[in-house]
């Protein structure tokens, strides 16, 4: 989990700290997440799967490397576009 939470915070180009204040967490909070080392409630799970674009399935495990992939390509097109489509 811990890997798909770095993987899509790094495709919106977010540090971990601009993750923290979405989730009003301390930037050691989401270095811990990605890290493995805390497992957040299903509350904030739920919280971040929505912050960060992924399903909650997605988030915990289940999402394959092209889906975060596309992902990330996705929100790099809309940033360069100004967030229009």
């Amino acid at each position: 989990m811990g890997r798909n939470i770095r993987t899509r915070r790094l495709a919106l180009g977010w540090t971990q700290e601009y993750l923290a204040e979405q989730l009003g967490v301390e930037m050691n909070t989401v270095s811990r997440m990605e890290c493995g080392v805390h497992m957040p409630s299903l509350e904030r799970l739920e919280a971040l799967a929505g912050v960060i674009g992924l399903s909650l399935a997605e988030l915990i495990g289940g999402a394959s490397p092209n889906r975060l992939d596309q992902a990330g390509r996705q929100a790099m097109f809309f940033r360069t576009r100004g967030g229009k489509a």
